[in-house]
Parts: C-alpha cells; structure tokens; sequence
C-alpha cells in the first residue's frame, strides 16, 4: 500500500451473524457464536480457523439471543477485545471477561479513526429466562475505508430511512426459513 492510501474494507462470513470486518487497521467481530453448536443449533458451516480471531480490537452484540450471544465463544477471543453491546449483554460479557460499553440507540463511540454508531433494530431481544424485552442494537461503523451497517436481527423500520451513505449492510435475509416472526427480514422486505 501506498503511503496516504486507505487500507481496502474486508469483510470475512463466519456463520449466521458472525461477520469478520477489517476496516483500515480495526478488526471487528459481530455477534461471534464459533462453535459447532450452541443448545439446539447447528452451524452448518465450519467453525472459523484460530488465525481468523487473532487480534480481534472490537465485538459488536447486536441483541442477547444465544445464536447472537455466546458466552463460551466470547471467552475464546484472545487479548479482550472492547465490547459494544446493548444494556441485557453487559453482565454476560463481564463474566468472559471482556470491558462491555453499553450503548442505546444514538450513542457513537469511537475506537481511533473509526465510530461506531448504535442505531436501533427491530426485534425482541430478550434472554430466556430474563423478563422483557432486553434490547436489540443495529451499529453503523464508519472508518477511512468505508461505512458498514450491521444489525444481527432486524424487522424494516421507519429509522432505516435516515442510514445514508452506506458501502455495505450486513442483515440477516429468512435466517430461520419461512416461517419468520416479527422482527426480521424475509425476501419480500
């Protein structure tokens, strides 16, 4: 690369929600669940090679599902990364050990030359056996290389109108089939 240029925006499909972004020098993480089975699930592609979670500097939870919030895959992520997450994620990321930063919908943070944005999603986002809705988060993360929007689940909503100069949305399109509930995106939206 050449001296004043911009390093290129990569971006790396690891299963489900779980989306490597390398934006300039950051490496981002979104919703990482990286083993073969959490409960229920089944990762129907393989499990990401170590060298992939190497010098992770940043992990986005979008909301506290399990297949969007894996305690045992945050504890596997060496040099503990800062985790941006809404309100119901910050005990489950404090007992892997990592530094949440709780955002709401608004609040941008930034980490070097790069924010991020927490923006809002569609979606009930609580933890069994939590009572309520604990909160779902989409981010906007902008950098030199480019703006990324990521939300782990989302229905259309009205405030997606005012995401505007985007490179790339990372959204979950009929995850779960076609008998999606509220809160999500299928191939007519």
């Amino acid at each position: 690369m050449s001296p004043g240029s911009v390093a290129p925006l990569r971006i790396t499909y690891l299963g489900h929600a779980t989306v490597l972004i390398e934006l300039a020098s950051l490496r981002i993480l979104t919703d990482p669940v990286l083993r073969p089975r959490v409960g229920h699930l089944i990762r129907r592609v393989p499990v990401p090679e170590p060298r992939l979670l190497d010098a992770i500097d940043v992990v986005l939870v979008s909301h506290a599902h399990h297949d969007h919030l894996d305690a045992s895959s945050l504890r596997a992520l060496p040099g503990g990364p800062r985790v941006f997450c809404p309100p119901a994620v910050r005990r489950v990321a404090r007992r892997a050990g990592l530094r949440p930063t709780v955002l709401v919908p608004g609040a941008t943070e930034r980490v070097g030359s790069t924010s991020i944005e927490a923006t809002y999603a569609d979606h009930d986002g609580r933890r069994w056996p939590l009572v309520g809705d604990a909160g779902s988060l989409g981010f906007v993360v902008r950098g030199d290389s480019g703006a990324i929007y990521f939300a782990g689940d989302t229905g259309l909503h009205a405030g997606m109108r005012k995401l505007t100069t985007i490179d790339v949305a990372l959204l979950p399109v009929a995850g779960w089939g076609p008998r999606l509930g509220p809160g999500h995106l299928g191939p007519s939206h």
